[in-house]
């Protein structure tokens, strides 16, 4: 069978698709954001590396997500419950914020460029067995970190 990709002559089989990146993604319900955000909380807390995703090395994300969104805490409200009170009031809310838009950048594109840090560190430990320092130190010196002895 020819292919032919002109729209005139093309087959089924053989017709161009448009790709699937291209479009934007249907977000779920809140509530069902809600329930999968608490699940990636308790997996951020309690479960193995592997099975984490990218946004659950951010447990407190999770957590002023989850009081913005299920509690509809205000930001000064999540900013003084979560973060330091060393910091100033605008900047606890500043974090909160930042947080907050951080979880919601990944439920509307769990792919995206930022995300991959996490994905690269878990696939370097699989395949090298060293973590991604080590690997990024080897990459630029030609060896291996020492390993810092303990006084005894």
């Amino acid at each position: 069978m020819v292919c032919r990709y002109s729209y005139r002559h093309s087959t089924q089989l053989c017709q161009k698709v448009s790709k699937m990146t291209t479009q934007k993604r249907i977000r779920w319900p809140k509530e069902d954001e809600t329930r999968w955000v608490e699940w990636e909380l308790r997996r951020a807390r309690h479960g193995a590396d592997w099975e984490k995703s990218a946004i659950a090395e951010y447990p407190l994300d999770l957590e002023v997500w989850l009081a913005k969104e299920r509690d509809k805490q205000s930001w000064k409200g999540i900013g003084d419950r979560f973060y330091s009170k060393n910091m100033k009031p605008e900047a606890r809310r500043s974090e909160a914020r930042r947080g907050y838009e951080r979880v919601e950048r990944y439920l509307d594109n769990p792919n995206a460029p930022e995300f991959y840090e996490s994905k690269l560190r878990k696939l370097i430990v699989e395949t090298f067995g060293v973590s991604a320092d080590a690997f990024r130190t080897f990459i630029l010196k030609g060896r291996l970190p020492r390993e810092k002895k303990s006084k005894s």
